[in-house]
């Protein structure tokens, strides 16, 4: 899985280290890696997991301090707290095999000890053992976990953030994503911009819509441009529409030729109102995704 860590306990600002790996750490009052701090630090782990053999899985975690975890957009194990070396389990989850399921988990350390460590029990088994590296899988979205800034941000813990945007889970419905908060009373323009940290090659962007009942689709612009850069001044257009017609709760893909970006820009000048919100006209994005090209 890919791994990114911060010297902090809240997943934000700027990554120290990003690496791929499974998640099975015991490491006690020494530090995770180069960079990272020895107590005080988070860590988000995302990527995909394949089922061997079909049938109902449980998840577990072993922890200290915090976790969550979420397995193909349902998060199914939440202790984010303090707390000494605990066991947490999932309810069964029923999986495919050969399938490869969106998996995404998330640590802080407070002080003290630490331990992270991801488990699993199969269809027939008798006890949980450590999901296998084999059965993981990098993420290919470049964005996952990347800091994220807008024109305007509804700060609303557990519904709208601006690192809801980028947290991996495209099918959720708590929290939602991004929403924008400026000028809810005309249409306007707002935007959304994803830093990847480092220039990255990359040929698609991905924006997931609200799904949350008969607010689905609703908060995606009508008129928008998608632009990248390297440096944060100088902007390219990979793609542009007009007249959107307001999506259902799937992926938008938008293709274009393989280039390098660090950045990423979605700019929307035309707004969608929403009847069930007042008539409010926000730009609202549950998931931003960005693949890079292997």
């Amino acid at each position: 899985m890919t791994a990114r860590y911060f010297n902090n306990v809240t997943l934000s600002g700027t990554r120290v280290l990003q690496r791929t790996e499974a998640v099975n750490f015991t490491w006690g009052t020494a530090a995770p890696g180069t960079g990272v701090t020895v107590d005080n630090f988070s860590v988000r782990w995302s990527g995909q997991v394949e089922a061997f053999v079909t049938g109902a899985y449980q998840f577990q975690t072993s922890s200290n301090d915090g976790v969550r975890l979420w397995v193909n957009g349902v998060q199914v194990i939440n202790n984010w707290t303090d707390h000494s070396l605990t066991t947490d389990t999932s309810s069964a989850i029923n999986l495919t095999a050969g399938t490869k399921y969106n998996i995404v988990m998330e640590f802080y350390e407070r002080s003290g000890d630490a331990v992270a460590r991801l488990l699993w029990k199969s269809p027939g088994a008798a006890d949980f053992v450590a999901v296998p590296a084999s059965r993981l899988y990098a993420a290919s979205n470049a964005a996952q976990g990347d800091t994220v800034t807008a024109s305007s941000s509804a700060e609303i813990a557990g519904a709208w953030s601006l690192p809801y945007a980028t947290d991996g889970l495209v099918l959720a419905t708590n929290p939602l994503g991004w929403s924008s908060n400026n000028s809810l009373t005309s249409n306007h323009s707002e935007w959304v911009k994803v830093d990847l940290g480092a220039s990255t090659s990359i040929n698609q962007v991905v924006l997931w819509p609200r799904i949350d009942g008969v607010n689905a689709g609703y908060g995606f612009p009508i008129n928008f441009v998608i632009a990248v850069s390297t440096n944060n001044s100088t902007w390219t257009t990979v793609a542009s529409r007009t007249n959107y017609a307001k999506p259902t709760g799937t992926a938008q893909p938008f293709s274009f030729t393989a280039r390098s970006a660090r950045y990423i820009r979605i700019t929307g000048s035309s707004l969608r109102a929403n009847p069930n919100d007042s008539n409010s006209y926000r730009m609202q994005i549950a998931e931003i995704q960005v693949i890079s090209v292997p």
